[in-house]
């Protein structure tokens, strides 16, 4: 769970303090929509509970639903009735009204209280209740997301993930005007290892190569973004030239390991790789940008693999490597 498990957009009598004081989760208050982005963008949490005065128009449920992240599509959103004259002049209709607009929109609930900031015990027993349920849920809706977005054999983040976290990247870089770039990568020959030693052991390669990549790409994440031997990184604030500087340290790191198969057997690979950067015309999805790195990648197998082809038409085998880009 995050270091909030709820956060309340509303004034901090709002919620009971009976309720504010239970060990069970943790609650922080926002006082506006631009509070609450921030603070949920950043912490994550579990349930939300919106003072419906603070967001009449429901502008932050739909926020929410549109977000990029999936992990934050899954926080639980309760509506909660504040508005006196509402309260005092509501319908059954009006109230099942209601109930659908939010719904819609992405709430998970809208309560109607007789008392805000008043609350009776059997009102404070039916908003925990939304609480507790809430939170497990989420856990249990990230759990599923977890599983969804994770390769199952090298437990790298899989191509559903390298879409969603390609589209968010490429939008955060066009806002904040800052350098994106893509390393892909394959397995030379990596059906002769299959054919020769087994697919047992081709999937033992995969493996072994995917912790080996891990061990040398700092901060990055690495994605298995199709069946088979293909890799990705996705690099926020790096410019082509570093890309390409980390794309020949792994080619080199590779070529020099040996991989252990069964029965005391090893094999030695290569990888060839394709190195691109974001350019003004690519697209938001990025399949511009991912259609040139594999250009890059099939020129590269053509020219001998084992080498790395980039945005500079470098082909070279064994570039030096600037210090920034050594990882112990």
């Amino acid at each position: 769970m995050s270091n909030f498990d709820v956060v309340v957009l509303g004034n901090e009598d709002f919620l009971p303090v009976s309720l504010q004081n239970r060990s069970a989760f943790k609650v922080e208050f926002v006082k506006n929509l631009t509070q609450a982005k921030n603070f949920i963008d950043k912490a994550s949490p579990s349930v939300l509970v919106v003072q419906v005065s603070y967001d009449p128009d429901t502008e932050l449920c739909q926020w929410i639903k549109h977000q990029p992240q999936q992990h934050l599509r899954c926080i639980y959103i309760i509506m909660l009735e504040d508005r006196s004259q509402r309260l005092t002049q509501r319908s059954r209709e009006w109230e099942m009204m209601m109930a659908s607009m939010v719904l819609y929109k992405g709430a998970a609930a809208y309560i109607c209280l007789g008392n805000v900031c008043n609350y009776s015990q059997a009102e404070e027993n039916l908003l925990l209740t939304h609480l507790s349920v809430g939170m497990s849920m989420t856990q249990y809706c990230r759990q599923l997301l977890e599983l969804a977005l994770t390769d199952p054999l090298t437990k790298l983040r899989n191509a559903r993930a390298w879409d969603s976290e390609r589209l968010k990247q490429i939008k955060e870089a066009r806002d904040f005007n800052t350098s994106l770039s893509i390393i892909l990568l394959e397995i030379d020959e990596f059906k002769r290892v299959n054919v020769e030693h087994g697919e047992h052991n081709g999937n033992r390669v995969l493996k072994t190569l995917s912790k080996l990549l891990q061990q040398n790409i700092r901060d990055f994440v690495l994605f298995r973004y199709q069946i088979g031997d293909e890799f990705g990184l996705i690099l926020q604030k790096t410019t082509c030239k570093e890309a390409l500087d980390l794309a020949h340290h792994l080619n080199q790191i590779v070529r020099k390991q040996p991989i252990a198969l069964e029965n005391t057997l090893e094999v030695n690979i290569t990888i060839s790789l394709g190195v691109t950067c974001l350019q003004p015309d690519d697209d938001a999805q990025g399949d511009s940008m991912v259609k040139r790195a594999r250009e890059y990648v099939a020129q590269a197998k053509k020219d001998g693999r084992d080498r790395v082809m980039g945005c500079d038409g470098c082909t070279s085998r064994h570039n030096a490597l600037p210090l920034s880009f050594v990882y112990a």
